[in-house]
């Protein structure tokens, strides 16, 4: 095979470089690639394509290469219609001087990579406007990945390379170290996900209160291989919480205030992470920032509901799901001629404590029927009933006339993380819950108001 037909048929970018600076033979991959004819190439040294930032490594690059080594570097070729494209380069010296080069084309890629770096600055961002930290435990290697508002939070030098359990037990206050402990040991047996408050003390002896959520992800066998969080500085609201207790005009002050706050920084939470979807290609990847924005969205109704209506410790809870329900609709854009919403909630109050966990349980269930009861188009209803019952319980019912549940379905081992928050919600509620499936699928789930 001669060289011209082998550059004809090659799908990378072969060059030769005069030692004049100019292209000799070029493969027919550099028009499909970057739009010049290899007539137009040939007429101008091939610098003059380059990115201007990029000339001067290419230039060095181009000098120290030798005919023993082959040197690898990437640059910026402009195309013909002004944009510019990355491309990937192995070049290596002739005896002549001449330089022979192979280049592919590495745009996508760089792309890629720069999506990947906006969508991890948005979300440092939503994190840091939170005081949010976050972690990451590799149970296998054994190994622990703190990020720097993590360190702020806990009171860590920036510059520490590598963060340790030990280390992390040590900063936790002694009064909480041992529960800590345990609900760590705890967790690890039982793999499941669920969230802890603590103390912790800085080094200037200062106390902060953390509010810590965890997930665990499983390899095939269903065994944990890694356990993240995010921990959170609730050292605000929680001496905002003492100094409530002693005047109760204060606390009409200040909580209002707390509520305000939070549902500013909950919404400021939802807005980036509205606007880090719009960077994500992927469904599933879009889908599963929907759904932590509805989570999110949910507490943030909570927190508005109790700041409009004055009332900082008890919520209507008829007007909270109305309102909720009409939100999650909206959401998924789900047409009323084809699914009808249908409300029986009893006209109470319900306090701070009881009424988040419910709030996401109907956040998951309602959200899991809007996604999965209705294939193609099909109608029907979503129904959410809250009733008292006469042993003074009460009874949520999240029911959907759609397609039902799998026959082979078992919510205690299945791994969708909407309804293990289900389960996780019922026990801190310490609730029951019941499945029916014969028609449609049927939640029903009873507790008390905790106190």
């Amino acid at each position: 095979m001669n060289l011209d037909l082998f550059f004809e048929l090659s799908q990378d970018l072969f060059c030769i470089h005069r030692t004049d600076g100019y292209f000799e033979p070029l493969s027919s991959a550099w028009e499909n690639v970057l739009g010049w004819t290899g007539t137009e190439l040939r007429s101008r040294p091939w610098i003059e394509f380059v990115h201007p930032d990029d000339v001067k490594i290419s230039l060095s690059v181009e000098t120290q290469c030798t005919q023993e080594d082959t040197v690898e570097y990437e640059n910026r070729y402009r195309h013909k219609d002004g944009r510019y494209y990355w491309l990937s380069w192995r070049v290596s010296r002739n005896e002549d001087g001449s330089v022979y080069a192979v280049g592919k084309n590495i745009t996508a890629e760089k792309e890629s990579q720069e999506q990947l770096r906006q969508s991890e600055e948005q979300l440092r961002l939503a994190l840091d406007a939170a005081k949010m930290g976050f972690w990451a435990w590799n149970i296998q290697a054994g190994t622990v990945t703190w990020s720097d508002n993590f360190k702020r939070i806990f009171g860590l030098p920036l510059d520490l390379e590598e963060g340790s359990y030990e280390l992390f037990l040590s900063i936790v206050h002694p009064d909480d170290r041992d529960r800590v402990h345990q609900a760590s040991i705890s967790s690890l047996e039982s793999g499941q996900n669920g969230d802890i408050s603590y103390r912790i003390v800085w080094p200037d002896g200062s106390v902060h209160w953390i509010e810590s959520l965890f997930q665990f992800f499983f390899d095939e066998a269903g065994k944990p291989i890694r356990k993240t969080g995010i921990d959170l500085d609730v050292s605000e609201r929680k001496r905002a919480e003492l100094q409530l207790q002693e005047s109760l005009q204060e606390k009409e002050v200040l909580l209002q205030e707390i509520h305000h706050r939070v549902k500013n920084n909950l919404q400021v939470i939802c807005s980036l992470l509205d606007l880090q979807s719009q960077y994500i290609k992927e469904p599933a990847m879009r889908d599963m920032f929907r759904e932590s924005y509805n989570r999110v969205k949910s507490m943030a109704l909570v927190h508005e509901k109790l700041y409009q209506h004055r009332n900082f410790a008890r919520i209507n809870f008829a007007e909270y799901i109305e309102s909720l329900t009409q939100d999650l609709f909206y959401a998924y854009r789900v047409k009323a001629s084809h699914v009808t919403r249908e409300l029986d909630i009893e006209e109470i109050t319900l306090n701070i404590d009881t009424t988040i966990p419910c709030a996401l349980i109907i956040n998951e269930l309602v959200s899991n029927a809007l996604k999965y009861a209705f294939p193609d188009n099909q109608e029907g209803t979503i129904s959410v009933a809250l009733h008292t019952e006469e042993s003074q319980q009460l009874t949520l019912t999240v029911k959907d006339s759609g397609k039902g549940l799998p026959k082979d379905f078992d919510f205690n081992t299945t791994k969708s993380l909407g309804l293990q928050l289900v389960k996780v919600l019922t026990n801190q509620l310490q609730g029951t819950l019941e499945i029916d499936s014969k028609s449609g699928t049927e939640f029903r789930i009873s507790f008390s108001e905790l106190i």
